[in-house]
Order: structure tokens, then C-alpha cells, then sequence
């Protein structure tokens, strides 16, 4: 350890030979007195954490792991292979909505290779998802204007903290750090800002997050031109075509109806207003297109802003919010603001329009007051509030309201700024976390569309070796190199935190987050993704963090077979003479980059969950001994955490004992341990799920599920098995009738075939046609057969239509709920080979994560009775997407909002149509 110090001050004094100014030589010899101080006091990786951080738990691993890492760290050639049981983690709740390129989604239902949406307002991809976590400490975090997600402790934000402004010297706003949600409440939410009244200072809230524009979209299809749905919206009759007009504003709102492509039906006094009437048909019909359109919106009498229009292209969503504030916003205009408001007496609309003003960047609020007539209450109102300027949107098309807008003012970003106003204990739920294809990592998350974090590791084994030696250059390499990016970006935001203590700060000329340097020194960081080029100056340290994803890359013979040539032709090929390497990693595989280490004579230092008398360990514990937790696991939730992960994922993950693929999957005992005769309450609306016949006869079966999951535990039921050998017509037309009977709002399949969507959606017209002949008929078979038929069909066809009238005899009144659009279609599109997929999904039955409801023989015996190597049944496959879909998402892919449920029984019963068109319309 003196070497290296010693090595740190000599070449931080050849650095300092012929500088002229011998104030900054001294100004650099007293930082390295400093850090040489520091290092004396903190003589491993952990002591420095609990340095910085006082919620840095001592543990006999993460001591060992801290003399371990310090070793090799210190010795030329040093090597080191860590395994240990995952301790870290930032999530989010799975039910949190995040806004897509594609539409709402949840936190749970995302899948790599999505695009959500950075606060600048333009899409990113979603490079990495998290298996789902339980039995996480969680909060709920609000901001100052009122918006707010479900997170779990250790989820990073990225803030500025006004109470190190400057440092508190210079007046400069303070760096944007990255801290995790407990460190936030460790720091607290309140700091002085500067001001005082009296000779007592103001306290304001601390962390500001970072502003959030306006998200940048693409124009979509929508039923109803926005302007136009945001005027009736505004001011229109909730169950007519028409609106209520002011005089004043009469002129300009007939012109922009007319620009909305509707005709002008009547205008026509109405007390001090105008009732305007128009039609979205060049003629009279006996339905309009207009009430047609907003019925399947499930608008009709019931005004909100549907899902569909809330995700729409950019100009479509202000030319919605310019309809609804042109009709029925107000602006005020005072000397020095200016603040817009709308009010609603329906909480929803209210909401949507919220959510409407945050997409397009403006800062909102909203408050709820008492709605007064004659000075008595009679009812409840809620009023959307926020304050636009001239030069961006203009949220109005009406030039008397557009003109009252303020001029841009300045400060310093101070009007678009949200705070965290209060981080409160919530009781702990599924989580999930996610990393995104940008350098600092951000991405909106929930309908109120929070600036948040996504996942990472706080590097302090890198930050310990660089301030023992700043002219290391250090490399950093994980799966992903947006997960490497993060590291750097973390050890860097700790630095500017922590320098002065450190005596190291970072050249601002080359601060990169993936490259950066320390000034005054040649040590620094560069981060790299696993498979990516090394060239420049070879480094002095390598740190390789989970060079593998999960499971499925691991069980992939040419991921690791690419992991492998990464690693010998390009890693350490760049490494400096000498040069140590860390390698921390999960051991699914025995064929993995550790195990390949370990065959070469690599010290692993391998610390299991529990000591089992055959694994090794590196604490020496007795057998049956759990390890103590960083994170407070009893012995009691290490066995439940075992229950619940199943015997593969434990050997793998948390004992650091790959086992390899082998023998049958399913096992029947594990249907029949967790069978149950019925869902429970609080289950959400099931999901069809179809797995294709491989071609269009009649000899192959098409695998049908019904499925659904419980909107907490996040258990998935199956219901029920239909499958059969069909053409795709026919499963089509099943799989459909099944939405409407069982009251299932989506339909998912496998995408095998390109004209599968076309199939499906011409299956749902046909039932749509069916139903409406039978309704306008009033249930006359033989009459709805006349009104399909043409005049050219045989007797075959004529009888084929009258089958198939009888077949939904029952259901009008559901398949007409849908509209026209009918279940949301959600492909599936299948990862890995079929044997991985069954392998991941088999432990959801082993530990009830995953359970029967009632008895299933056929499906229940394919599965059984199917081993690795045989072609896999199709009905097999359906319930295999089933658990995925249903296990991955937490919650029913239909659905925006995993609070949604069935308001009768779980089951899949029948429910009324109103509930069902509710769901069936978000898309």
C-alpha cells in the first residue's frame, strides 16, 4: 500500500517539475497530501463507502470482497474472480405506466429493444430489462408539482441539490449528481436558499430533477381530428355533435370546424351563446360517424382523453389541447405572468389534460376545490394550471387568449424546474428496473412523466483505485456498454461530489461519461460493452461487470463462444504489462467467462447464499449457515427467496453453482401442489394467448390459453385451454369469441407469420358484421343471413353464414361493445429456442408463481411428458408465452394501468359491456 502511495506523490512531483507557478505546485502537493491522508483512513474499497456513504453496511463478505479486491488490485498480474448473491438493485414499480413510441406500457411490460422517451423529449431504446424483484423496501416520490412513481431504495435519481450551490462559494448552480432514493431522504428534502426575511432564512426544497420537454412523436391515426374532439371535449354536448359557443368567439371556432374537415350542420342562438352543430358525414345517416367514433373511444357520454390520443404525434396532442382551452380555457394576464387554467367537473378529463400539458413540456398542476352554485356546494371541481410563454407552443388557436401569453422570462431554467417536494414508505410491490441507450441514463417514467434513472452499480472499488493511484487508466466493461457508461458516469458524479475530500477532480475537457480523465493526471476511465474495441493506450486496470446478461444469453453456445473471442483477442490484448483484472460475475453457465478462469487457475472468491457442504465458500461458514446480508435478509427470507426462485436460479444466482440443462422440465407435482379451483379476487382481465398452427390445415394444433395475473402478487392464472387442431381462420375467430366471452381485453399471439394481424383483424370484422346484422334485425337469423348474403352466393355459403350467426347468437351486445376495432392484437415475438424459453419458464410453476385453475389433462401432459430435443406441442408453447407474458409484465398486456380489474369474478366470466369497452378501447 506505501508503494503505491509513495509511486502516487513521485509522479505527482515529476509532474510538477518546471512549473513555473509555484502556487498551483503547491496548490497539487497539498491535494496529494490529501488523498495520501484520506487513503491512510481508508484502506480498502468499503472503508472509503462508509467514508461518503453512513448507510454503508459491514458484512464478513464485503470485508472479505474488500481485502480481496485490494490485493489484486496491489499485485502486478493481480486476478480475481468475484461471485456472490446479487445485493444491488434500482427498480421501479412494474405497474408504472411509461410512455412508448408504440403507445402506453408498464414498467414490467417492457421488453429490449422499445423505445421510451428521454426528458428532452426524444425516444430511446431500452437496452436491458431486470428480472422482476420482490420484497423490496419501497417509496413513493412526489414532486412539487404534484407528480409522482413507486420506487424501490436504491433507485437512482439524477438531481442538482440546491444546497450545494457552488459548493456554497461561488454562487454556480450546483453538479447534477446521482443519488439512490434512500440517499435523498439520508441528505433531506429541505435546504436554505440563500434568502431571508428578517433575519430568518428560507428553506425550499432540495433536489431539483431534471426539466422535461416536450416528448417528440410521429403522427398517428386517429378516429377523430384532435382540434375538433378537444372543442367538443371543452364545450360540447357530452352524448350530441354539437357545441357550445361564445359569441365573441364565434367566427373563429366555425373556421377552425370547417378546418377540421366536419361539415356545418346549424348554427343557432342559445340564451348568450351559440349551439353549433356538424357532422363528420358529407350526408345524413341514420348513425353518425361522429358518435360512432367516439363510442368506440367509449367517449360517448362519458368525456376523457382516451390513451390514443394522450400518445399521439406532437402537433396532434397541441392541436388537442389548443381545441380544449380555445372552448373551455381560461388565461390570466397580470404584470408579470401570465397562468392558464382549465377546470373540469370530471376528474378524469381533468387528469387526461394534465397529462396532455406535461407531454408538450409545461410544468403542471392541478388542485381540486368545491364546485359552488348561488354559495353552496354542489359538487367538486378540478382546475389544470400552468404558465406558457411566447416563442415555444401556443396552447391556443384563438387570437384574443394566444395574445395574453407573458414574454420568456429568465431564470435560469427555474420555470420548467420540478423538485422533489416528499419521499414517503409505501408498502413493498413487484419491481423492475431497465437501462436505456443514453449517456446519463434518463427516462420518463408514469403518466406524469417523471424524470427518473435507470439501473447501475455504485462504483467504489474503481473510485478507491483511482485515488490510490490517479495515473491509472481504468477500464470498465459489462454486457451492455450503456451499463458500462453508467459505472463511469457514477464514479465521475462521485468525484465532483467527494473531490475536495479526495484531492481529484475531472478535466472538463474530457469528461465523457465513456471517457474521461482526472486532471493533472493520465488516470481515468473508459467504458466499453462487452464485444467492443479497446484501441488507443492500453489500460492498467480491467473491471469486468457481468460480461452476460441473464440466463438466456448464458445458455446461448455462441454468446459465449463471442464472449470468448472478446476476451482473449481484443481485452486482454490491451491490457498494460502487470495489469490487474477484477471479473464480478453471475454464474449461470460452467462454460461461462468465470468458469473458463477458474479451469486456468483464477482465485475465485465465490460466497454463497447459504453454506451447503458442496459449493464452495469462500467465508468458510458452517453447513446450513445463510450469509449475512448487506440488505437485512433474515435466514427466514433467504429459504422464502429460495421457494421462489426454484432450484435452477438459486444453484445459479445465489449459490454461484451453474447447473446445466439436462432432463425433463415440467414436473406434475408442481401443477398439482399450487392447483386452485379458482382465481382469487383482484385478478385482472385474462389475456387470450395463441400460439399458431405451423400451416393452414387441419392436422396442426393452434395452442389457445387463457390466462390472467393478480394486479399485486403479479401470479399468473391459467384458466383455461381451447386448443385444437384449426386453420388460422378458425383460431382466429375462436380466440376472438373468447376476448368477448370472457371478457378478455387483448388477444397475444406468436408472430410466426407476416399476414397473421391481416387474419385476425379480418376474423374480428367478420364477427362485427354478424353482430350488427343480427342486431338491426332484432335477432332474426334468417333476415341477418339475407342482409350478409349477395345475391351470387350458393346455398353452401348461405349456410356457412347462418352457422356462424348462430355461433354468436349470445353475444351481440359484447362483439358490438368492442366497436370495431376489437381486442387490442399484441404479437409476442419469440427469444431463444423453444427448450430455453420452457427452462425459464418451468421454475414459475415450481415455486406458484405461476398456477392451474382447475385441471387442464391435455396441456398438463404435453408439458410433462416433453423433454429437450423433441419438437414441443403448440398448446405447450401458448401456455408458455402465457407465463412470460403474464409473469414478465406483472400485470394484463391489455391494459395501460395494472389497477384495472374485472369488477366480478376473476374467473373470466362474462362482465357487462360498458366494463369491457373501457378496456378494450386503450390503444
Amino acid at each position: 500500500m506505501t508503494a503505491v502511495l509513495d509511486r502516487a506523490l513521485a509522479l505527482a512531483a515529476d509532474r510538477l517539475e518546471g512549473i513555473g507557478d509555484r502556487g498551483e505546485a503547491a496548490r497539487r502537493r497539498e491535494l496529494a497530501d490529501r488523498r495520501a491522508r484520506l487513503l491512510a483512513q481508508c484502506p480498502t474499497p468499503l472503508d472509503l463507502a462508509a467514508r461518503f456513504d453512513r448507510r454503508t453496511v459491514r458484512t464478513p463478505a464485503l470485508e472479505l470482497i474488500a481485502r480481496r479486491v485490494v490485493e489484486a488490485a496491489t499485485s502486478r498480474d493481480g486476478r480475481l474472480v468475484l461471485s456472490l448473491p446479487p445485493q444491488e438493485g434500482k427498480a421501479l414499480d412494474t405497474a408504472t405506466p411509461i410512455l412508448t413510441t408504440a403507445g402506453w406500457s408498464t414498467m414490467g411490460e417492457l421488453q429490449q429493444g422499445d423505445e421510451v422517451f428521454h426528458p428532452d423529449g426524444h425516444p430511446t431504446r431500452v437496452l436491458g430489462v431486470s428480472a422482476v424483484m420482490h420484497d423490496r423496501r419501497c417509496y413513493r416520490v412526489t414532486t412539487t408539482d404534484g407528480r409522482s412513481v413507486v420506487a424501490d431504495a436504491e433507485h437512482l435519481w439524477t438531481v442538482r441539490d440546491r444546497g450545494r450551490r457552488g459548493g456554497g462559494r461561488t454562487g454556480r448552480p450546483a453538479p447534477w449528481e446521482t443519488l439512490t432514493t434512500e440517499q435523498l431522504l439520508a441528505r433531506g428534502l429541505l435546504a436554505e436558499n440563500g434568502r431571508r426575511t428578517n433575519g430568518a432564512a428560507h428553506r425550499a426544497y432540495r433536489f431539483m430533477l431534471p426539466a422535461q420537454h416536450t416528448i417528440v412523436s410521429k403522427p398517428v391515426d386517429l378516429p377523430v381530428e384532435p382540434y375538433l374532439l378537444g372543442a367538443w371535449l371543452g364545450d360540447g354536448d357530452s352524448t350530441g355533435s354539437q357545441l357550445t359557443v361564445g359569441a365573441r368567439d364565434l367566427d373563429e371556432i366555425l373556421g377552425q370546424v370547417h378546418a377540421s374537415g366536419a361539415r356545418l350542420v346549424s348554427v343557432s342562438p342559445s340564451h348568450t351563446a351559440w349551439r353549433v352543430r356538424f357532422s363528420l358525414d358529407s350526408r345524413r345517416r341514420k348513425t353518425s360517424s361522429f358518435r360512432t367514433a367516439l363510442t368506440a373511444l367509449n367517449l360517448w357520454g362519458k368525456k376523457h382523453i382516451p390513451d390514443l390520443y394522450l400518445a399521439a404525434g406532437t402537433e396532434q396532442r397541441l392541436a388537442l389541447l389548443q381545441g380544449l382551452l380555445d372552448t373551455d380555457g381560461s388565461i390570466f394576464r397580470t404584470e408579470t405572468s401570465s397562468r392558464v387554467e382549465f377546470t373540469a367537473c370530471r376528474r378524469v378529463l381533468a387528469e387526461g389534460v394534465l397529462q396532455l400539458v406535461r407531454s408538450l413540456g409545461w410544468r403542471a398542476t392541478i388542485r381540486e376545490s368545491a364546485a359552488t352554485l348561488d354559495g353552496r356546494e354542489v359538487g367538486r371541481r378540478w382546475r389544470v394550471c400552468f404558465t406558457p410563454e411566447q416563442g415555444g407552443h401556443v396552447p391556443f388557436r384563438l387570437p384574443r387568449k394566444a395574445a395574453r401569453m407573458q414574454a420568456p422570462q429568465s431564470r435560469g431554467g427555474e420555470l420548467r424546474a420540478v423538485s422533489i417536494a416528499s419521499i414517503e414508505p409505501v408498502e413493498s410491490r413487484p419491481v423492475r428496473c431497465i437501462t436505456v441507450d443514453r449517456e446519463d441514463g434518463l427516462f420518463l417514467a408514469g403518466r406524469d412523466l417523471v424524470a427518473t434513472h435507470n439501473s447501475s452499480t455504485l462504483r467504489w472499488a474503481v473510485l478507491w483505485l483511482l485515488a490510490n493511484d490517479p495515473e491509472r487508466r481504468i477500464v470498465v466493461a459489462s454486457y451492455a456498454a450503456s451499463l458500462a457508461r453508467t459505472s463511469g458516469r457514477i464514479v465521475r458524479s462521485l468525484i465532483e461530489s467527494y473531490g475536495a475530500d479526495l484531492g481529484l477532480t475531472v478535466d472538463r475537457s474530457h469528461a465523457d461519461a465513456s471517457d474521461w480523465q482526472l486532471a493533472g493526471h493520465a488516470g481515468g476511465l473508459r467504458a466499453v460493452g462487452v464485444g467492443g474495441g479497446l484501441t488507443g493506450q492500453p489500460s492498467d486496470v480491467l473491471v469486468v461487470d457481468d460480461p452476460l446478461k441473464g440466463q438466456a444469453e448464458a445458455d446461448s453456445a455462441t454468446i459465449r463462444d463471442n464472449l470468448h473471442e472478446w476476451w482473449s483477442s481484443v481485452a486482454l490484448t490491451r491490457l498494460a504489462p502487470g495489469a490487474p483484472i477484477i471479473v464480478v460475475q453471475t454464474r449461470w453457465h460452467e462454460d461461462d467467462l468465470a468458469g473458463r478462469m477458474e479451469a486456468e487457475g483464477w482465485p475465485v472468491v465465490n460466497i454463497p447464499a447459504q453454506a451447503d457442504g458442496q459449493t464452495p465458500d469462500a467465508l468458510d461458514r458452517p453447513v446450513g449457515e445463510y450469509l449475512v446480508s448487506a440488505r437485512g435478509r433474515t435466514d427466514a427470507d433467504w429459504a422464502e427467496k429460495r421457494k421462489a426462485v426454484g432450484e435452477r436460479t438459486w444453484a445459479a444466482l445465489y449459490q454461484g453453482r451453474p447447473a446445466p440443462l439436462e432432463g425433463g422440465v415440467f414436473k406434475a407435482a408442481w401443477f398439482d401442489t399450487w392447483r386452485v379451483q379458482e382465481a382469487p379476487a383482484g385478478c385482472l382481465p385474462p389475456t387470450v394467448v395463441v400460439d399458431p398452427a405451423d400451416n393452414e390445415g387441419d392436422g396442426d394444433e393452434a395452442g389457445v390459453i387463457l390466462a390472467t395475473s393478480h394486479a399485486e402478487t403479479g401470479r399468473v392464472y391459467i384458466l383455461d385451454d381451447l386448443s385444437a387442431a384449426m386453420t388460422v381462420a378458425r383460431w382466429a375467430r375462436l380466440a376472438l369469441l373468447t376476448c368477448v366471452r370472457r371478457a378478455a381485453p387483448s388477444l397475444a399471439y406468436e408472430k410466426s407469420l407476416s399476414q397473421l394481424p391481416k387474419r385476425i383483424r379480418e376474423a374480428w370484422a367478420q364477427l362485427h358484421r354478424e353482430a350488427v346484422a343480427l342486431h338491426r334485425t332484432g335477432g332474426d337469423q334468417q333476415a341477418a343471413v339475407e342482409r350478409l348474403a349477395r345475391r351470387d352466393d350458393s346455398p353452401e355459403a348461405r349456410e356457412q353464414i347462418a352457422a356462424g350467426l348462430a355461433e354468436i347468437a349470445g353475444d351481440v351486445a359484447d362483439i358490438l361493445a368492442f366497436g370495431t376495432a376489437g381486442p387490442r392484437l399484441r404479437p409476442i415475438v419469440a427469444r431463444g429456442s423453444k427448450q430455453l424459453r420452457m427452462q425459464l419458464a418451468a421454475p414459475a410453476f415450481e415455486t406458484g408463481r405461476a398456477v392451474m385453475v382447475g385441471r387442464h389433462q391435455v396441456v398438463e401432459h404435453q408439458a410433462t411428458t416433453w423433454s429437450p430435443g423433441q419438437d414441443s406441442p403448440d398448446r405447450v408453447d401458448a401456455l408458455v408465452h402465457a407465463v412470460q407474458l403474464l409473469a414478465t409484465t406483472g400485470g394484463n398486456p391489455g391494459l395501460g394501468r395494472a389497477t384495472d380489474r374485472v369488477p366480478t369474478s376473476s374467473t373470466g366470466t362474462r362482465n357487462s359491456g360498458a366494463s369491457r369497452i373501457t378496456r378494450s378501447t386503450r390503444r
